[in-house]
């Protein structure tokens, strides 16, 4: 690699042109030919910032919304193509590339092939840096990840966020031979994010994420809807729709936990003289009478019955 760092940064001149074509021509300049157009192009404002060493880029955005779309066209315009690794840092983004339709939020990391048509839409204002990784530096194999989301919380996904930020905020203060090194690593945590072809998509990661967030969570007899939408960053009606695959609702998925818990606790001798009532709280049932209705409908039964079967069970046991 060689180069020195360079650093664009500065808000959008006016000299009597509309803002949002200085934008255009902005992005033209750091990326491949694209069709940018603005939501609101009258009152358009922007900043771009790019880290440039040797062919590979760091570049910062941070823009009012628009919708970016590399069609056919224009491809057929550029030789070769890079691979771009979009990184959301605020607001959100949704990318559509191939079969693929990503929802992107703060921390969520998305590969592009340019070599391939796609969409990207920012409906409101957001913050996005993308890393720009010539094609040749990647396995071929990686080709089939376009519009892919890294797993979230994956160590190699969290060392390309954290060195991301690195060469975006100091690059052009460092010495050349450290940003190299930097952008180096870059590759290198790139590659081990890219080669391993997980099944695990967007979707089904935050799922994960999100019924873990219930299970602590349900602990709370007011924990609802809003709470888990807060902590993962996302919208009410998108923490319902992540639930819809598994046929239950957000509150049947809280029942359900509660009640798994406070099961746990009855059948635990060392828990045989907690109160039922003091069972159900800490189960994270607001009051005794929806606990025991949660268990009959479960269980065809009375919490008390469940104890008293797992006190005959474990006195009837053979002793070692």
């Amino acid at each position: 690699m060689s180069g020195s760092p360079t650093l664009l940064d500065g808000p959008i001149p006016e000299q009597g042109r509309p803002r949002f074509d200085w934008w255009r021509e902005e992005v033209l300049d750091r990326f491949l030919p694209l069709d940018v157009t603005a939501v609101d192009a009258s009152r358009f404002t922007a900043r771009i910032s790019d880290v440039t060493i040797g062919d590979m880029a760091v570049v910062g955005i941070d823009a009012d919304p628009q919708h970016v779309r590399r069609g056919r066209r224009e491809v057929a315009r550029s030789e070769g193509g890079d691979w771009y690794l979009l990184v959301q840092e605020a607001g959100s983004a949704v990318v559509h590339a191939g079969d693929r339709s990503v929802e992107m939020s703060p921390g969520d990391v998305v590969v592009l092939d340019t070599a391939q048509p796609y969409v990207l839409d920012f409906p409101a204002h957001f913050r996005q840096t993308c890393v720009v990784i010539p094609r040749a530096w990647l396995d071929t194999s990686t080709d089939r990840r376009h519009g892919a989301a890294l797993p979230r919380d994956a160590p190699a996904t969290r060392a390309m966020r954290d060195l991301c930020q690195v060469v975006a905020r100091h690059g052009p203060d460092l010495p050349v031979a450290t940003s190299r090194h930097l952008i180096e690593a870059m590759v290198d945590v790139c590659r081990a994010a890219l080669t391993p072809v997980s099944p695990t998509s967007l979707r089904e990661s935050r799922l994960q994420a999100l019924l873990h967030v219930i299970g602590v969570g349900s602990a709370d007899p007011g924990f609802a809807p809003a709470a888990a939408a807060r902590e993962m960053s996302l919208s009410i009606r998108y923490v319902h729709e992540l639930l819809k695959p598994t046929g239950r609702s957000f509150g049947e998925h809280v029942r359900d936990v509660r009640l798994d818990r406070a099961v746990r606790m009855l059948t635990t001798p060392a828990m045989g003289d907690v109160t039922i009532a003091e069972i159900a709280y800490r189960a994270g049932f607001s009051d005794v009478s929806t606990f025991n209705r949660a268990v009959h409908q479960r269980y065809r039964t009375t919490p008390s019955a469940i104890r008293s079967r797992a006190r005959t069970a474990s006195s009837t046991a053979p002793h070692a």
